[in-house]
C-alpha cells in the first residue's frame, strides 16, 4: 500500500468484522544510522470478531523509518511477520 488513502482503505477493510482489539507491543528494538533507522517488535493482539469468535495474533513488525526535511521522523516501511493467527487458546 501507498499512501494514506491506500493505508486507511486497508485498515477498515481489516477492522471491519471486529468488535475490538488489544494489542500489546513487546521488546522493541531501534537501531538509528543518520536518517534512517530500522525497528522490530514483538505483537500479540487478542481479537474479538462481530460473529463471537475470539483470535489471536501473534508475531513482530519489522519497521523502517527515515527522518523527513522538517526533521520528524515518520514510516518508510513496515511490515508483519506472524508467528501465529487463528483462534484464541484459553
Amino acid at each position: 500500500m501507498h499512501g494514506r488513502a491506500e493505508i486507511l482503505a486497508h485498515y477498515q477493510k481489516l477492522v471491519s468484522p471486529t468488535r475490538w482489539v488489544v494489542q500489546v507491543a513487546t521488546d522493541g528494538v531501534i537501531e538509528v544510522t543518520g536518517d534512517t533507522a530500522t525497528g522490530r517488535w514483538q505483537i500479540h493482539e487478542t481479537i474479538h470478531m462481530k460473529d463471537g469468535r475470539a483470535l489471536e495474533n501473534v508475531g513482530r513488525y519489522r519497521d523502517s523509518y527515515r527522518r523527513d526535511s522538517d526533521g520528524r521522523w515518520r514510516f518508510a516501511r513496515r511490515e508483519f511477520v506472524f508467528t501465529h493467527s487463528g483462534p484464541r487458546n484459553p
